[in-house]
């Protein structure tokens, strides 16, 4: 089996993230729509710990993987030491419509 043998990957799981901000980032999975992903304060947080958005990207990844619909999602990430929770929604057309 070659990885990189796109006849091995039947679905594509890959998808393709633009960090717009440290609390926003757009997501599009190779088969759906492009998704709003926005990193808030976690769980008894005042406000959201300044962490990489990126491992947030690929946890997100990894819940659409597993099934989780992305049209209103909310998960809890760890970073580090950090809790953030992150929303995932459906990109509106201003969103859409960024220069990335």
């Amino acid at each position: 089996m070659d990885p990189a043998d796109p006849a091995d990957h039947p679905g594509g799981r890959r998808s393709a993230a633009v960090v717009v901000s440290d609390t926003h980032a757009l997501l599009r999975p190779r088969s759906g729509p492009l998704l709003s992903v926005r990193i808030g304060p976690g769980p008894g947080a005042r406000r959201a710990a300044p962490v990489d958005p990126v491992p947030v990207l690929s946890a997100v990844h990894a819940a659409l993987l597993a099934g989780r619909d992305g049209a209103d999602a909310r998960l809890v990430c760890a970073v580090g030491p950090h809790r953030v929770e992150v929303r995932v929604a459906p990109a509106t057309a201003e969103e859409a419509a960024l220069p990335v």
